[in-house]
C-alpha cells in the first residue's frame, strides 16, 4: 500500500497553521478497492467519462454508467487513488491484464496520479492491453508513454456502437530488459 505523508504525524509542531487551526497533513493511498467506494468511483467516473468521451451519445454514456452500477467494478480487480479521504481516481483491471478502465477526477488529471495508479495495478499484474476511444488523444498519449502501442483499430467500440477504438497493448518484460517476466 502507497502512503505518503507530506508532513510527518510525528511532528505536529512543523504544521503549517491557518488562523487559530493547525492544517492537517497531506496525505495519500493506493488501496484496493472497496464496495463502499462505489459511490465516489462513480462520481469520479461520471466527471472523468463526460470529459474524455464528449463525443458520446448520451445512450452509450449512460449505458457505460449503467455497466458500472451493475458490478464492474467489483469483478474486476479494482484499486483506489485516496487523497485526504476522497477518492480522486481509480484503475480497474480484468483477470486477463487487460485494463478495464482508468479514470481520474478531472481536477487531479495531469499531476501523475494516473501514472501512479498504473504502476501500482502494474507491480501486481501485469498489464498487457487496453482499448481506448479513437477520438480521446490525451489517454492514447497517456498509454503510449508507458509502453502501450496501437495495435489495431476496431470501427466499433465493445457495445458494438459506431465509435471506433484504438486496441493498444504491451509486451511483458523480458530478461532481455532487464526484468524477470512477470504472469
Amino acid at each position: 500500500m502507497l502512503l505518503s505523508f507530506k508532513f510527518s504525524p510525528f511532528a505536529p509542531s512543523h504544521l503549517p497553521v491557518r488562523g487559530r487551526r493547525v492544517a492537517r497533513p497531506e496525505w495519500s493511498q493506493i488501496r484496493s478497492y472497496h464496495p463502499t467506494d462505489f459511490y465516489a468511483c462513480l462520481a469520479v467516473w461520471v466527471r472523468a467519462s463526460r470529459r474524455a468521451h464528449h463525443f458520446l451519445g448520451l445512450k452509450a454514456w449512460l449505458k457505460q454508467g449503467l455497466q458500472l452500477w451493475r458490478g464492474q467494478l467489483e469483478r474486476a480487480t479494482t484499486w483506489v487513488y485516496v487523497e485526504q479521504g476522497q477518492v480522486r481516481g481509480f484503475i480497474s483491471v480484468l483477470t486477463h491484464h487487460h485494463i478495464a478502465g482508468l479514470f481520474v477526477a478531472p481536477g487531479y488529471q495531469g499531476s501523475g496520479l494516473g501514472s501512479q495508479l498504473l504502476q501500482h495495478a502494474s507491480e501486481v499484474s501485469w498489464l498487457d492491453s487496453v482499448a481506448v476511444y479513437s477520438l480521446n488523444l490525451r489517454a492514447r498519449q497517456f498509454y503510449e508513454r508507458h509502453g502501450f502501442r496501437v495495435l489495431e483499430v476496431s470501427p466499433v467500440d465493445a457495445d458494438g456502437q459506431p465509435y471506433a477504438l484504438w486496441l493498444m497493448g504491451r509486451s511483458a518484460p523480458g530478461p532481455a530488459h532487464g526484468e524477470p517476466h512477470r504472469s
